[in-house]
């Protein structure tokens, strides 16, 4: 506070110095006039500094009172005259100008009221160090804080200083930002600062003589600060700063990015001889960046002979930190999928069912990860889940946010990464065979169906010692963490074509993700999803159904043509059925949802335009890629089915099979049977299947017929009608001597949900049906039984029982 009033006080004796010259030089000068040029000097300066603090508004009126204190002066000294009276209109400006001045100060007290920031929360791995270190500090001269580059430091100092400051008077020396050749005058100005705020000025001031020598008329005068050199100064200065009521705190940050051994000795030279029980030197450094033999242990301690190692921050505090800092709760990501990377992520699941191995993927991410690492990772992340609506989807976000790991903590990995081409064949493994992706590896040492127990352990260690070597563990680690799958085929050939398919498919999936995270985030759909998008706008969208069939012959020309703005040649190869193509592509997309009941509209269509519509092995490709769970399609699908002709025998043929487990198992997942599982269906996996399934059918027959006797709403008697009829059709088509036609399948997808998904739904429909009549209840029902399954419809209607 003294010192601020004494600086005011020189800015008032300035202002009436200025204004006697001002005075003298304009005679005319009145006092009304100066009162007006305050008043809109006032004006000018609230609008051009209305954010300023009280402080500056604090130094303009004190500029103002020093104008009016030299005006009096002059007008008394200068004109040999007393000052006459003071008129009203005079009184009116000074009164103006008080009131401004006023108004500015209080309005400038709104930036000066602002809360202050409050000291971020310390990781749990500082709260030991932060005691440990504020001890040292207060007990010791010289402290070193020792941690690696981003592992906290600089953040743990900030933290810390206010534990301090009641104790110390502060000293933050930038080393960056000083004059490294200069250095011990740079120290000297630094501590003649905080002598100068408790208004004490030392008897060898380097800063005085350096402002008398730049007056000529003032350099002979520089004596009388007396002749000395920069070590008398330092026991001057040292001397002085015992006077201090507090003690002084000099601390030098980023001291290990100075590359000179011999300045930092300077440094450290300097600093112990300035270092007593009234000043504490402290130094923040990493150990192992220090040039020459400053990284020796033994030569360090002689300069600082206390270090402080800092504990290393673990990866899941810094997510848990910055996860709250920057709001990502919102995000389709949990926040364990990172948090615990490292700890219990990875998992090797796939790869350890397919060998018979107990492997781990373990790395360990803290000699990698940094403050600002992390945080610059978690920005992204938020960034492109935000800003990204294919990213932002629950099935995609936790592979994009392993993708950007490997981006930023794995950067040589990263820069390897190449689009078209899938990580699994660039993260390659040594063997003695050479390398081998890991599918590959996988194979190699597969678990064989029947396996000896010496043979095994001898396989297993081998693997175990493949896994180990060299950069394979990484590579484990890195695919593992990416989400790559490796196919089980531990079952019958049927069962295992299927697990390999839809493995490849995830593996795709990951692959394009990877890719369209290289790409800055472009929001690149895969071909599959590119394919969906094209149907609905070009086939679809803004037309009526009758249009269709001639949309999608134009759609089929622009894919052959290549006149998309996409080149899908992964959709659609050459002997493909074109129709057959669209509904793969909806199967590998998994937008069962957005078009599936188009597109089998569509198939519909376009098959009852032919002259004798017929069960064909192309419809039953087309049929075997769709989800029959939704229980309108799944109706819509049995009732057209139904009325085909041909009589010919297709269980030979793998989309026939697919069709026909996933359709009656979704007869049994909608719960139109209470008595039947869908394990009744699952021999048609196996050769020789129709006379079982057959005779399954017979008994799935007969309890549809027993439902429909029981059912009493009209729109699910039609639904049992049309299910029965189906299920007779497929028996036909089992019992015909005839095989059909085979042709090359086609990839195949299922996915299955569970029942009662819906109990929303089931309990408002409950609760409408107490204040409603049957019939208004009836017609509600149907409105809502595309969303439900037929055994939730059927717990609405248990109510009456």
């Amino acid at each position: 506070m003294k010192g601020y009033l004494l600086a005011e006080g020189k800015r008032l004796v300035l202002a009436v110095l200025a204004f006697l010259v001002v005075f003298a030089a304009v005679p005319g000068l009145r006092l009304v006039h100066l009162l007006g040029l305050l008043a809109a000097g006032l004006c000018a300066l609230g609008l051009l500094y209305r954010n300023a603090s009280s402080r500056f508004f604090g130094r303009v009126m004190a500029g103002g009172i020093g104008c009016l204190g030299g005006f009096v002066l002059a007008r008394t000294m200068l004109q040999d005259r007393p000052l006459r009276m003071v008129s009203a209109s005079e009184y009116a400006l000074l009164f103006l100008d008080f009131l401004l001045w006023a108004g500015l100060l209080l309005w400038s007290c709104r930036a000066d009221a602002a809360p202050k920031r409050e000291k971020p929360p310390l990781f749990k791995e500082q709260v030991p160090d932060k005691a440990r270190l504020i001890q040292y500090i207060r007990d010791l001269p010289i402290v070193g804080i020792h941690a690696k580059w981003g592992n906290g430091k600089s953040f743990l100092w900030e933290n810390l200083r206010s534990d301090l400051q009641a104790q110390f008077e502060i000293v933050q020396i930038d080393l960056l930002a000083c004059d490294l050749d200069q250095i011990e005058a740079f120290l000297i100005r630094e501590l003649e600062k905080v002598l100068e705020r408790g208004q004490i000025y030392p008897e060898n001031a380097h800063y005085l003589k350096a402002q008398l020598g730049k007056n000529s008329a003032l350099e002979k005068l520089g004596g009388i600060a007396g002749e000395s050199g920069f070590s008398d100064t330092f026991d001057s200065l040292q001397q002085e700063l015992e006077r201090l009521p507090k003690k002084v705190l000099l601390n030098f940050e980023d001291i290990d990015r100075i590359r000179s051994e011999e300045v930092i000795q300077k440094i450290f030279a300097i600093s112990e001889k300035l270092a007593s029980d009234r000043v504490h030197v402290v130094f923040q450094y990493n150990k192992e960046a220090l040039p020459g033999r400053l990284r020796k242990k033994d030569y360090l301690e002689k300069y600082v002979p206390f270090n402080v190692g800092l504990t290393p921050i673990s990866f899941a505090s810094l997510v848990e930190y910055f996860w709250d800092r920057f709001e990502m709760d919102d995000l389709p990501l949990k926040k364990d999928a990172l948090s615990l990377i490292g700890v219990t992520r990875p998992s090797c699941e796939t790869l350890n069912s397919a060998v018979g191995l107990d492997a781990e993927a373990s790395f360990d991410l803290t000699s990698l990860v940094s403050i600002r690492k992390v945080q610059f990772y978690l920005e992204e992340v938020k960034v492109l889940l935000t800003s990204n609506e294919e990213f932002a989807r629950q099935t995609n976000a936790e592979t994009v946010a392993m993708v950007l790991l490997v981006k930023h903590f794995f950067r040589k990995e990263y820069a390897a990464l190449q689009t078209k081409t899938s990580p699994l064949k660039i993260f390659l493994f040594k063997t003695e065979e050479g390398p081998l992706t890991l599918l590959e590896l996988a194979d190699r040492y597969r678990k064989p169906q029947r396996e000896e127990p010496e043979a095994r352990e001898q396989r297993c260690a081998a693997l175990e010692e493949v896994l180990q070597r060299g950069e394979n563990s990484e590579h484990l680690w890195l695919l593992m963490l990416l989400g790559y799958r490796i196919p089980f085929q531990g079952g019958d050939e049927e069962r295992n074509r299927k697990q390999k398919v839809q493995t490849e498919m995830h593996n795709a999936k990951i692959d394009h993700l990877v890719w369209n995270v290289m790409a800055n985030g472009v929001s690149e759909l895969t071909d599959e999803e590119n394919e969906v998008e094209e149907l609905l706008h070009k086939v679809f969208y803004d037309a009526k159904k009758e249009e269709w069939p001639a949309r999608w012959e134009a759609y089929q020309l622009d894919r052959i043509d290549g006149r998309f703005p996409k080149d899908n040649t992964t959709v659609m190869k050459w002997g493909d059925n074109a129709l057959a193509c669209s509904f793969r592509a909806m199967a590998r997309a998994g937008k069962y949802a957005k078009v599936q009941t188009k597109l089998l509209e569509l198939l519909i269509e376009l098959e009852r335009a032919k002259e004798n519509p017929a069960v064909s092995d192309v419809l039953l490709e087309c049929l075997s890629y769709c989800d029959w769970l939704n229980g309108q399609d799944l109706i819509l699908m049995a009732d057209f089915f139904a009325t085909l002709n041909g009589g010919k025998n297709p269980e030979h043929l793998p989309s026939y099979r697919m069709f026909f487990q996933n359709a009656m198992e979704a007869i049994m997942q909608n719960r139109y049977c209470e008595q039947m599982g869908g394990f009744m269906f699952e021999w048609s996996y196996k050769d020789g299947y129709a006379e079982h399934e057959i005779e399954q059918l017979g008994y799935l027959k007969q309890e549809l017929e027993e439902e429909r006797e029981k059912q009493t709403v009209p729109f699910l008697q039609e639904e049992l009608d049309t299910l029965i009829r189906f299920v007779e059709k497929n028996r036909e088509l089992l019992s015909s001597p005839t095989l059909m036609p085979q042709r090359e399948p086609g990839v195949k997808f299922d996915e299955w949900r569970g029942i009662y998904a819906h109990q929303a739904e089931i309990d408002r429909l409950k609760e409408y049906r107490k204040t409603h009549t049957q019939a208004d209840f009836e017609q509600e029902l149907q409105k809502s039984r595309a969303g439900l399954y037929y055994g939730e419809v059927r717990e609405v209607l248990r109510q009456d029982e």
